[in-house]
């Protein structure tokens, strides 16, 4: 199942290009599998405004949050809507020092996924690595099973040996491994040497419905995850490259649209 990605928006100091694709990146909830951004806001009258973290109960008022962070709780949200808008507009190293602002804020974990993706856009595989590891130990099984399908897309990514020992090693990688729904199973299967690629785009079809955001999200992690199988272990480049083109328009909304950019241009 399709989890959403609840930003909380303030768009008011962004210039008209940049409230534009802000709007489109939170507008479609930028859902996705596997995660979701563990932060909603409600109006106060003693704080205006007031952090939930849904997996803790947490309630984090202004005034906590501002003496912890030295800024207010607004500008951490425009922050976090930056280096959306910077990531989604190819520009990773704009938003790393965002990323880096926002660690350990209220919405930590959702802030974590957001930075450790931005850390496979700069090709910094191995503090990713480490990014990702932390969130698969989360309690939230959506979480951490997306988690995991990034571990080993780093690990079939980073691999300097060749194609048949890249198989064995994603192969023992995937023992144990626990998928939170279709889709995930669907990936772990095909990098377990049991899948398909056509099975990984039938379970993104599967799980959502036909024009919705979420369809489209999940087309472009199926993308991702089954069209760099093809390239980095099947060996197919090109029938890989057709695959991120064809997804790619389509991405807008998607948190991994920057990966699949980069990778339309891998040698």
């Amino acid at each position: 199942m399709a989890v959403a990605l609840a930003v909380v928006a303030f768009t008011g100091c962004l210039d008209g290009r940049h409230q534009a694709m802000a709007g489109e990146l939170i507008g479609s909830h930028m859902e996705i599998h596997g995660a979701s951004l563990d932060v909603t806001a409600r109006r106060d009258s003693a704080c205006h405004e007031v952090a939930v973290h849904p997996a803790s109960g947490i309630v984090s008022g202004c005034a906590d949050v501002d003496r912890a962070y030295g800024i207010t709780t607004q500008e951490l949200r425009l922050s976090q809507e930056q280096a959306l808008v910077d990531d989604a507009a190819d520009q990773p190293a704009e938003a790393r020092n965002r990323h880096e602002l926002l660690a350990g804020a209220p919405w930590e974990a959702g802030a974590a996924i957001l930075s450790a993706i931005n850390l496979v856009s700069l090709d910094r595989l191995d503090e990713a690595r480490r990014a990702f590891a932390a969130l698969s130990g989360s309690t939230d099984p959506r979480i951490a099973g997306y988690a995991q399908l990034w571990q080993l897309w780093i690990t079939m990514r980073s691999y300097r040996g060749d194609a048949h020992g890249l198989r064995e090693q994603l192969a023992r990688a995937t023992v144990g491994l626990r998928a939170a729904d279709s889709f995930q199973q669907s990936v772990l299967n095909l990098y377990a040497g049991q899948g398909s690629v056509e099975a990984v785009f039938s379970a993104a079809e599967a799980a959502t419905l036909a024009g919705s955001p979420q369809r489209r999200d999940a087309r472009t992690q199926a993308a991702l995850f089954a069209g760099s199988y093809l390239q980095y272990v099947a060996g197919d480049a090109a029938t890989a490259r057709r695959i991120y083109r064809r997804e790619f328009p389509q991405s807008s909304g998607s948190l991994e649209r920057p990966v699949l950019q980069r990778l339309i241009g891998d040698p």
